[in-house]
Formats: structure tokens, C-alpha cells, sequence
């Protein structure tokens, strides 16, 4: 995202309005947006009730638009590259959990849980677009691995770290065992002899654009920003890695960002990500500058037990 080192006075948003309640929507003004826009909520509410009325009649036209997505295998040229990222740890590790595979996926008719977008971020994305055609865009969609957002790190005790990004992705990834290496010796500023060593993980979401796809539509996961970039710039098909549901009940997330599995999943026409583009649903706002922490904290007790 932006470079902490370029302070900002805020940050440009587009909130779909028309899937927003709104007292949600209002309460978004009045608390997270600068004074500017603190002052416009009363143009903002009018045009909210003309937002959630398109939004009503779009569920009664385009029912069903979300399982009319175009979806088809990667051409040839693509395929020594995909099975290159299929054998990636990271990618491995990720996609596990249920079957797995490429597509080359219209952008359009995407289900989109999300309710907001960084312009900012968007622009930023925008430049780092790589080319148009499907073929160009392979390591910036599924690519496994890419360059992560800034993040500061603060040791604010003996046993705790803070961990700060403007990134709202920053998320903690899990504690696990792993070898002794001379590198954790090195860092060993306790002393004693260190035998084993728990690490303990903080990041961001999975590199890959990636969709659950279970009951005849297409939900995207990840890569939401990216999505919306290609999309500004023209793109209407792009490479993603495709999770198939089988079991929606037991395998899909009880919610996305807020969201119902029964919404995502059973509404007649729930938010596309064409949505976004609409300029009758949506409204451009200015947040105030923020940032997403993780804390992590970690204690131990001795004890004494029979061998």
C-alpha cells in the first residue's frame, strides 16, 4: 500500500452504499471519515435511498447473474507455469483444503463480499499492472509469492510484540515448532542452551486471487483490490485459483467479511464485483488515516510431572 514514509491526511474510499444499511453507512461517516465529509451526511444519506433503491430493482433484473460467470481453462502457453506455482510450499500450505485448480474467470459477475475499496491502493495497483491479456497476467493473479505491504514491529514488553500495517490484511499465522538453526542461537539473548524453537507467524492473506466456488457461483476470497485495478484498467477476464465446495455446509465459511454463507450463497442476485462501478450504488469518501495492529504475547509455566 502507500509508503510510510509519504504521511497522508487521508484515504480515498468507495463504499458500495447500496448494499450497506443505513445507519451502518452513517455511522461509518460520522466516526472513520474526515470532518469534510463529516459535514455532507445528510447529501449522503439522500443518495443512499436512491442507491438502495437501484440495488433492489438490480435483484429483481439480474437475478441469477451470478451463476452466468464465464469460467474456462488456462490456454497451453500458461500451464508449465501454473504447475511451477502448484508445487510452491506456500501455495501448497494455502490451497489444502479442498480441491484446487485454475481458471480464466470473467471479472464482472465475481460475488464480492467486500462493502469498500482503497482508491488509493487501487491507484497504486493500477501502475503495477503488467499487461492485458490473460497470458501477461499470470504472476500478478496467482503468482504465489509478491512483495507485502509495510509493516513496523515495537517490542513493547519482555514477552510482547506489536506489530502495525496500513494494510488492513496484517493477520496473525499461526504458532509452530521447527528446528534449531544457528541463526536462533544467535538471538538467543537469554542464554542457556536453547534445544527447541516455536515460531510464530504474522503476514497477510495468501498472494493468489483466489474463489470458493460452490452452488453455481463464484466468491471471491482474496486479491479483492487487484480485481478492482485490472477492472479500471479495461480487463475483463483474469487468471484465479479455484476452490470447489462440495459440501457448502460443512466447507464454506459460516461468514466472509460480515456476510452470511446463506446471503453469499442462496441470495437471487447478491453484490458483483460490477457492482463497485455503478456510480448510482456507490460514494466516494475520506477516511481518516489508520492502521491494522496485531499484538502478540507469550508467557509459559514451569510444572512437574510424573515421567
Amino acid at each position: 500500500m502507500n509508503s510510510d514514509s509519504a504521511p497522508v491526511a487521508s484515504y480515498r474510499f468507495r463504499f458500495l452504499m447500496g448494499a450497506m444499511h443505513q445507519n451502518a453507512l452513517a455511522m461509518t461517516v460520522r466516526q472513520a471519515c474526515i470532518p469534510d465529509d463529516v459535514a455532507r451526511l445528510a447529501e449522503i444519506t439522500k443518495a443512499w435511498r436512491l442507491a438502495s433503491t437501484r440495488m433492489t430493482n438490480l435483484a429483481a433484473e439480474e437475478a441469477g447473474a451470478q451463476n452466468q460467470v464465464a469460467a474456462v481453462e488456462p490456454p497451453e502457453a500458461m500451464r508449465p507455469r501454473l504447475r511451477e506455482i502448484e508445487t510452491d510450499p506456500l501455495f501448497q500450505a494455502t490451497f489444502s483444503a479442498m480441491p484446487t485448480d485454475f481458471r480464466v474467470i470473467e471479472i464482472d459477475r465475481l460475488v464480492a463480499p467486500q462493502r469498500d475499496v482503497n482508491l488509493d491502493y487501487v491507484d497504486d495497483l493500477r501502475k503495477r499492472v503488467p499487461g492485458k491479456t490473460v497470458e501477461e497476467l499470470v504472476e500478478f493473479c496467482v503468482g504465489p509469492r509478491s512483495a507485502p505491504p509495510d509493516l513496523k514491529v515495537l517490542q513493547t514488553a519482555q514477552n510482547q510484540m506489536l506489530f502495525t500495517s496500513r494494510s488492513l490484511d496484517l493477520r496473525f499465522l499461526g504458532g509452530f515448532p521447527k528446528p534449531l538453526t544457528e541463526d536462533d542461537v544467535k538471538v538467543a539473548h537469554g542464554g542457556g542452551q536453547p534445544v527447541e524453537v516455536i515460531a510464530l507467524l504474522i503476514g497477510y492473506g495468501a498472494s493468489p486471487i483466489n474463489v470458493f466456488h460452490a452452488a453455481g457461483r463464484f466468491v471471491l476470497w482474496n486479491g479483492f483490490h487487484r480485481v478492482v485495478a485490472m477492472r479500471s484498467e479495461g480487463i475483463t477476464h483474469i487468471p484465479i485459483v479455484v476452490q470447489h465446495v462440495a459440501q457448502p455446509e460443512i466447507e464454506f465459511p459460516d461468514q466472509l467479511l460480515g456476510l452470511s454463507r446463506a446471503y453469499l450463497l442462496q441470495d437471487p442476485r447478491p453484490v458483483l464485483v460490477k457492482d463497485f462501478f455503478d456510480p448510482t450504488l456507490t460514494v466516494e469518501l475520506r477516511l481518516k488515516p489508520r492502521r491494522k495492529t496485531v499484538k502478540i504475547t507469550w508467557a509459559f509455566e514451569d510444572g512437574v510431572v510424573p515421567d
